[in-house]
């Protein structure tokens, strides 16, 4: 079992940077986020409006310290939870479920719209806005906007439950099977990729450039020459499936060590259906991951 993890902690294509930018970002809005729990607890209550300003404000705020935490580096700290062992089904593995990290950002940016806008809507509507809106403003029509601010904030929550990830990845004993679909909206295609039909597995990235950011989105390519399936998703070919391994629980490195691991070594897949088989996923501490993506970038020169 030790053999198996170290192989594991010593393939790392993809390097876990820390980023203090980020970090320092983070904790500013860590600092706004206690800010407003504070004032929500301790201030004097005087209207609806001011508590839903505080209550919206803490919850937008938490959700961009998570987003940006996970842009600093701060990210797959240990095992997940989630990932469980399978018994019974492709003759037996671990489960590796997705996660709902940009899901739960965006639900709780909608949950404070929501918040923020039907609780000024209630206290303009009950005259009690005078303090959120300035004397001049026409309070029938503030109420209004606020109104339909409360009820795109609902609208959001309501797709976005609609639309959350039910994408999963075993790795067992007879292949890796991909299940990928977005709740009630898209039906879920599911395929086995047999060990058999694999040639070879690449590790790859997906670059997404924004406004503000790049996001790198880590990706393992499963070549099968002679196997084909109907279950294709976006950036499948005929003869390729891809594994999104950043919108997986698991920490990729470490999942795509197993998924090489388990392909180029037949002999040990067995393990995938022993009682330990979920401890084959657990990542090394995230010092190391730190210090392994500094040491790289100062052994090739960067600064």
């Amino acid at each position: 079992m030790k053999e198996e993890q170290t192989f594991a902690r010593n393939s790392s294509p993809w390097q876990q940077k820390l980023k203090f930018t980020y970090v320092t970002i983070s904790a500013f809005l860590l600092a706004c986020t206690g800010s407003s729990i504070f004032a929500l607890l301790y201030r004097p209550i005087e209207n609806y409006s001011v508590v839903g300003l505080f209550a919206g404000s803490a919850v937008l705020l938490s959700g961009l310290v998570f987003m940006t935490l996970r842009l600093g580096g701060v990210a797959w700290i240990g095992r997940s939870r989630r990932i469980k062992p399978i018994h019974g089904r492709d003759g037996g593995g671990v489960a590796v479920p997705g996660q709902w990290a940009i899901y739960l950002v965006l639900w709780m940016i909608a949950l404070s719209c929501a918040v923020i806008g039907f609780s000024v809507w209630y206290a303009q509507s009950n005259g009690q806005g005078a303090t959120v809106a300035t004397p001049s403003r026409d309070s029938a029509a503030g109420a209004g906007f606020m109104l339909a601010v409360g009820v795109v904030g609902l609208a959001g929550m309501t797709t976005l439950l609609l639309l959350r990830p039910i994408n999963q990845t075993h790795v067992s004993t007879d292949g890796i099977r991909r299940i990928d679909g977005k709740g009630l909206i898209r039906r879920r295609r599911d395929v086995l990729i047999p060990w058999t039909a694999l040639s070879k597995v690449v590790p790859t990235e997906e670059l997404v450039d924004t406004r503000y950011v790049t996001v790198r989105h880590q990706l393992v390519e499963l070549h099968h020459p002679g196997f084909t399936h109907d279950e294709r998703v976006r950036l499948d070919t005929e003869h390729q499936t891809i594994l999104r391994l950043s919108q997986l629980v698991a920490e990729p490195n470490t999942l795509f060590a197993l998924i090489d691991d388990m392909h180029r070594h037949p002999d040990r897949r067995a393990l995938l259906s022993g009682p330990d088989a979920t401890a084959l996923l657990t990542p090394p501490p995230l010092r190391e991951r730190w210090r392994a993506a500094r040491e790289l970038r100062q052994s090739s020169g960067k600064q």
